[in-house]
């Protein structure tokens, strides 16, 4: 993922803006008194020459270069602001308005007076704010601007990954659906059973068809109640065969205590599954005609 350092800076005062243009021109000096400022050795010539800076002289100006950014898929990182901006809106509508439109950039709000306190711009911007006070020295500003973007970049991950997961989470949840409806849609009976309890854990509608019993019923039902010439032994050993797949016969309870015969194919789950649900043999069960 490449480096976000998009920047941008508002303040009515030209010669600021000048010396933001100054600040972020890459310079070996500027970038060996960064290093020594803020005691990283990262920081190298190739680094600085990514930020990109944008400005703008009045509040609503800024705004709309926020916008053209999301507009375009280029979203700023971290945004200069200066509080008093005459005759326009002032610094701190700025801020809120910039963040209503990007709750991601961070605000460094830029001042020479006291006449909004720091409990009131956290209140208005909520998150991701810094204060800072004119006049400001080069190497502040550059460090500054380091610190929002860096933040900026490892949030940013932090989103992607949460997506990620996400994605993953709605996926499985679709594959997890779409495999229901086909168990759900088999004419076979189908059942679950633990090797851990020999109780039935899941089903489907058509076991619950063929033998009588409600779902409700079955559910939690030990297996030997359903299929008594069933016996434990064989489930247990069919767990321990290699064989994926075993075929017999026998017969079926139903709810009204009459014993049918059926069809049985027994298949214990994949060893990863086990590792992560237990142990489990899936059973599905067909009517002999």
């Amino acid at each position: 993922m490449t480096e976000n350092r998009r920047l941008l800076a508002i303040d009515d005062d030209y010669s600021l803006l000048e010396v933001y243009q100054d600040t972020f021109r890459p310079e070996s000096s500027t970038i060996s008194s960064l290093q020594h400022f803020i005691g990283d050795d990262s920081i190298t010539e190739s680094s600085e020459q990514t930020y990109d800076l944008s400005t703008a002289t009045q509040g609503e100006e800024g705004i709309a270069l926020v916008q053209k950014s999301l507009d375009q898929d280029t979203p700023f990182a971290a945004a200069f602001i200066d509080i008093r901006m005459p005759p326009g809106i002032d610094g701190l509508d700025t801020a809120q308005r910039i963040r209503e439109l990007d709750d991601r950039i961070y605000i460094i709000l830029v001042t020479a007076y006291s006449d909004r306190t720091i409990a009131e711009i956290q209140q208005t911007i909520q998150h991701d704010i810094l204060l800072a006070h004119k006049p400001l020295a080069r190497d502040e500003i550059l460090q500054l601007a380091h610190n929002a973007c860096h933040s900026w970049e490892q949030d940013e991950r932090n989103r992607q990954h949460v997506a990620s997961l996400e994605e993953k989470a709605q996926s499985h949840a679709h594959e997890k659906g779409f495999l229901e409806r086909i168990v759900r849609s088999l004419n076979e009976g189908l059942l679950v059973c633990s090797l851990d309890n020999n109780l039935i854990v899941q089903i489907n509608p058509a076991i619950a068809q063929i033998s009588g019993h409600s779902e409700e019923r079955l559910l939690g039902m030990p297996i030997s109640d359903l299929l008594p010439e069933l016996a434990a032994n064989f489930l247990q050993n069919m767990a321990q065969q290699e064989a994926n797949n075993v075929e017999t016969t026998s017969h079926l309870m139903n709810a009204q205590g009459i014993a049918s015969p059926v069809y049985i194919t027994a298949s214990k789950l994949q060893e990863d599954s086990e590792s992560l649900y237990g142990n489990f043999i899936i059973l599905i069960i067909k009517p002999q005609q």
